[in-house]
């Protein structure tokens, strides 16, 4: 845990998301995610990655 807490958050774009259903319905996707090391991260709350980073 400690080593995620340290990281920075990268924000991906829907080509690289691990997750196949979600690169397969990209259009139906209208959130940012996150990735902390090998860990993806949906912010399904948030409208953009600022404010997500924020938060």
């Amino acid at each position: 845990m400690k080593e995620y807490i340290s990281k920075d958050i990268k924000f991906i774009t829907v080509s690289e998301r691990k997750n196949e259903f979600i690169r397969n319905n990209k259009d139906l996707i209208n959130y940012p995610i996150g990735k902390i090391g090998n860990v993806e991260i949906y912010f399904t709350h948030y409208y953009s990655q600022e404010e997500a980073h924020r938060k």
